[in-house]
């Protein structure tokens, strides 16, 4: 009669065996095959269209053939350093990520043994200050006459992101209440509830969403209205606006949908010497006038 422990290891090395069978190898698996199970499994179900697209678009311009027909056990932390020296900013920042995180999943769940991604140098990108719209460029984009003229005003008056205001639907307006439901993403704080505020106008109903345009067609059209401003600094505008009129930094923060104070505070920081320069001449009035009368 056989030993008990031999026929334990005996079944257990068949089973080993059975499932290195039906689940493919790292060594078997290439990049571009693994990134598509990565994108369609872990990401397209939980992500909006848009970010999709974006990881997409990564995949697609910005990392070579030649690495994507690699296996996976075959990519090395020089394959990798090279690669990203070939992109630049927030481009090499987001290539990075779309591999931290796909290799990083491939890793986690088994596929892959080693993670070469943690010994890659992370990728900071620096993210440039946009600078807040003057009162005169304000009063002039709310006073334009342009088919987007009514989305231009909504980033101007709510502070949204280029996204969320796009994805906002009819079924988010509540005009009883005076709040608009603003579905974000990027946070747990992004989701979120903020004030229908005086001056936003809505437009006439046409679908279920109330601005059904793309993102890249709405920031084309912002730099022909407003060719030296990004169309972000309309929620720096909007910070600054908020600024100005002595609103909590808490406060802020909500509308914003940062998921902390320190965001929106360096936002401030970023608004606050122009806004300082006008309370500035203020105290210059004053003490000017004292001096008249000395």
């Amino acid at each position: 009669m056989p030993d008990i422990n031999e026929l334990i290891l005996s079944l257990s090395d068949k089973l080993d065996h059975l499932i290195s069978l039906l689940s493919p190898s790292a060594s078997s698996i290439t990049v571009g095959d693994w990134l598509c199970q990565w994108v369609e499994t872990y990401k397209r179900p939980y992500l909006r269209p848009n970010s999709v697209r974006s990881i997409e678009i990564v995949i697609r311009n910005h990392i070579p053939s030649e690495i994507l027909r690699k296996s996976l056990t075959a990519v090395t932390v020089l394959d990798v350093d090279r690669l990203l020296l070939k992109t630049s900013g927030r481009t090499r920042k987001y290539t990075y990520q779309v591999l931290y995180n796909a290799f990083g999943k491939a890793y986690q769940i088994g596929i892959l043994s080693d993670n070469i991604m943690l010994r890659v140098e992370p990728v900071r990108h620096q993210t440039e200050h946009g600078s807040a719209l003057t009162y005169e460029e304000r009063m002039e984009l709310l006073s334009i006459d342009h088919p987007l003229k009514l989305l231009f005003r909504f980033y101007l008056l709510t502070g949204c992101r280029r996204s969320e205001a796009l994805w906002i639907c009819w079924d988010d307006v509540d005009q009883d209440h005076e709040m608009i439901h603003i579905r974000g993403t990027k946070t747990t704080s992004s989701d979120r509830y903020i004030p229908i505020f005086p001056g936003i106008i809505f437009p006439d109903r046409n679908g279920d969403r109330l601005f059904p345009y793309t993102a890249d067609y709405v920031t084309r059209q912002f730099h022909a209205v407003c060719p030296n401003h990004h169309l972000h600094d309309l929620r720096h505008t909007f910070a600054s606006m908020c600024c100005e009129a002595g609103v909590e930094l808490m406060v802020v923060q909500r509308w914003l949908g940062h998921a902390d104070s320190s965001t929106t505070a360096r936002i401030y920081t970023h608004v606050l010497p122009e806004f300082e320069r006008t309370e500035c001449q203020k105290l210059i009035s004053v003490l000017s006038a004292g001096e008249k009368n000395v």
